[in-house]
């Protein structure tokens, strides 16, 4: 079926996360290379479920490229949306996703 609904669904975590560790680690310098670690193998990750779809022969290749468009589109967007609302609900304390992670965080290392 058009498209892959595995490389979407694969593509839509992947890069979800990959924006969200992102934006949450970007500020901190010690963990660096591990956070770029883990979004490689997650997209990776991502490439691999696709590859397999069309090995074996589940799919077209241009389903599972649909799938993955489609997936990292609705990813980013989500990200984006979830991060604009929860800093618009939350003026008053001026947090965003983002910043509520990096101090659970911070507050986790003070353990």
């Amino acid at each position: 079926s058009f498209p892959s609904g595995h490389s979407s669904v694969a593509f839509y975590s992947a890069v979800f996360l990959v924006v969200f560790l992102n934006r949450v680690w970007s500020h901190s310098s010690h963990c660096c290379v591990f956070i770029h670690v883990v979004q490689v193998l997650l997209m990776g990750w991502a490439i691999f479920v696709g590859l397999t779809r069309v090995a074996d022969n589940k799919h077209f290749p241009s389903d599972v490229v649909a799938g993955a468009s489609l997936g990292s589109a609705i990813g980013m967007s989500t990200f984006y949306f979830l991060d604009r609302l929860y800093s618009k609900s939350n003026a008053r304390a001026k947090y965003t996703v983002s910043q509520r992670a990096n101090e659970a965080v911070n507050q986790s290392n003070d353990i």
